[in-house]
């Protein structure tokens, strides 16, 4: 009810916050009348209908009328958005761990359209860049711009967010070629390193665990060992009882 009186005041109507809290309500119960699409004009004219009670033109009514309205249903859209796109970036997660990598790429591509139209920042546009680039490595796919992975690491600003894009090169790299093996070693280091820096707890769990898979896959059974018993103390640490089962279970077949 106070944004109600802040956004009177923006268009210079006096309105005692008192009346405001006594029919705003009522105005929003209009909607519910069966006589027009969800409450548009009946809606509208309570406004101009109540303010008038106060002295207030019908214009400045109906002005307010709009403003009040249209912050209302932008926030809600707001806030529906987010969910679906963290529904969508769960789901697609989800899809990358149980290696569904086709779904998990319409996924990321997806999140990435989402997040672009919602402007919704750059670091959280490079991670999904960098994620989607994973998913079309782990799904046989090749084309990949290492170099454009590599120049989005200095265009982070959000931490969370850089440790996402050095393990997911590191994973690329670990995945890509075996050439490239010993270089995957270097970017996992690096997120081990920005995670342990900023008590990432969840995400330095993956980055050992994608550390000793670095280490099985250079023949070093007592180091991926090392590694893995790392991942699993910090999961059980964070109450990640999935992840934990699932590294004690790869942990047992070393």
């Amino acid at each position: 009810m106070f944004l109600n009186k802040i956004y009177c005041l923006a268009l210079g109507i006096e309105i005692p916050i008192t009346y405001l809290f006594m029919v705003i309500p009522l105005i929003y119960l209009t909607e519910a009348l069966p006589i027009s699409i969800n409450g548009l004009g009946v809606r509208e004219g309570a406004f101009v209908f109540f303010f008038a009670q106060k002295g207030i033109s019908n214009e400045e009514a109906l002005a307010a009328g709009i403003l009040v309205i249209s912050v209302r249903y932008v926030f809600a859209m707001l806030i529906g958005g987010t969910l679906f796109l963290l529904e969508v970036i769960r789901l697609r997660g989800r899809q990358k761990e149980i290696g569904e990598y086709k779904k998990a790429k319409d996924h990321y591509r997806k999140s990435a359209l989402i997040t672009q139209q919602a402007e919704m920042g750059p670091s959280r546009i490079n991670a999904n860049k960098s994620t989607l680039a994973l998913a079309m490595v782990m799904d046989s796919e090749r084309n990949v711009d290492l170099k454009s992975l590599y120049d989005l690491v200095g265009k982070i600003k959000w931490k969370i967010y850089e440790s996402i894009i050095l393990r997911c090169i590191g994973q690329i790299l670990l995945h890509i070629d075996n050439k490239d093996i010993s270089k995957a070693e270097d970017w996992i280091i690096k997120a081990i390193e920005v995670d342990h820096k900023n008590s990432m707890m969840w995400e330095l769990g993956r980055d050992y665990a994608l550390y000793a898979e670095f280490f099985k896959r250079k023949g070093d059974q007592s180091k991926a060992r090392e590694n893995l018993n790392k991942a699993i103390e910090i999961f059980k640490e964070c109450g990640a009882d999935g992840w934990v089962k699932r590294y004690e279970e790869e942990l047992a077949q070393l």
